[in-house]
């Protein structure tokens, strides 16, 4: 119902204009009949009744002209979604409900865009959020990137300070973190980052700094990667549109099945284009589809730059990222 008010209401200026027309003839009519030589005494009233009436259309006809021409000068230019992002399905994500929500970004492939996707979401949040853990504050979002030239020259990896602390880590490892221009704070793992073991008593002490916390998990090592993907909050499988890549998401789909995590895994297709096969979903009850963006290309591909407003991903993302972590938007908080 609503949709159809709204349809009415968008054409309601191409509707008055033939209707005040219409009436505007009738009216001219009426008027020239009734003060005709040969019109009675009655149609003379009538005649000069219908001449304020006239009158009253004559400025609605004109009123009704420069609306719609108005209207059709000031409509905005069509959403260049129908050229960039063609087909796109809307995104259907879990909501997380918890404070310092843990996100893991894995990949299908290499150069699949796990790390473009974390450091951007990240970004999201940091500049357009509002913190949980202290009111009125920006959040402060961390990612645990694999940026080789994240680590300053005479700065302390994670690998060597989670060795020198074997038995239990202090709250000073967040120090090792290498804050960015957009709020966003960085703790690179390019030198190994932590293991399963390490990870479950780095976790706690992360959530008691940031709102957020975003793994980019490109480590093989199966121990760590079901370790991840128990503690995390939601799963991000990124993967590009290309049936090559399909038997790998069919395996991931499978794994996160046999581990009972699907209710809080989402299929992340990057590069989606209007030539691109359908790629079936498998068990993945959640999927997201980002266009293809020439705008954030990695050349070096060691940095994730920011998404900037030409950019037909970062027109996506943003949506996505809100019904993802509503708490962390004022939309959406408790």
């Amino acid at each position: 119902m609503a949709s159809k008010v709204s349809a009415l209401r968008a054409r309601r200026p191409a509707l008055v204009t033939p209707l005040a027309a219409l009436v505007l003839a009738v009216s001219v009519g009426v008027g020239l009949t009734a003060l005709g030589r040969g019109a009675t005494l009655a149609w003379h009233a009538v005649g000069a009744a219908s001449l304020p009436l006239l009158l009253l259309t004559t400025v609605a006809v004109i009123v009704a002209a420069v609306t719609v021409s108005l209207s059709a000068s000031w409509a905005p230019a069509p959403y260049l979604a129908q050229a960039e992002e063609p087909l796109l399905l809307p995104p259907r994500l879990p909501m997380i409900r918890r404070d310092a929500p843990f996100i893991v970004v894995l990949g299908t492939a290499p150069k699949s865009g796990t790390t473009t996707l974390a450091r951007n979401l990240a970004g999201l949040v940091a500049t357009e959020g509002r913190s949980v853990r202290i009111p009125g504050h920006r959040p402060r979002p961390l990612c645990l990137l694999d940026w080789p030239d994240a680590l300053d020259a005479g700065g302390i990896g994670l690998a060597p300070y989670l060795t020198a602390h074997p038995t239990g880590l202090p709250d000073d490892v967040v120090d090792l973190a290498v804050p960015q221009s957009d709020g966003v704070e960085v703790l690179p793992i390019a030198d190994g980052g932590p293991n399963a073991y390490q990870l479950r008593q780095l976790l706690p002490v992360l959530r008691r700094y940031y709102d957020l916390i975003v793994l980019d998990l490109k480590k093989e090592d199966h121990w760590l990667i079901d370790t991840a993907l128990e503690m995390a909050d939601v799963i991000l499988v990124t993967s590009l549109p290309t049936p090559s890549l399909q038997a790998a998401i069919a395996q991931w789909s499978n794994r996160i099945w046999a581990l009972g995590f699907e209710g809080k895994s989402v299929l992340t297709l990057n590069r989606r284009s209007a030539n691109d096969p359908p790629i079936p979903r498998y068990r993945f009850e959640f999927v997201l589809e980002l266009p293809d963006d020439p705008a954030i290309a990695q050349p070096d591909g060691l940095r994730a730059p920011p998404m900037g407003p030409a950019s037909p991903a970062a027109r996506r993302l943003p949506a996505a990222v809100h019904l993802l972590l509503p708490d962390l938007f004022a939309a959406g908080g408790r």
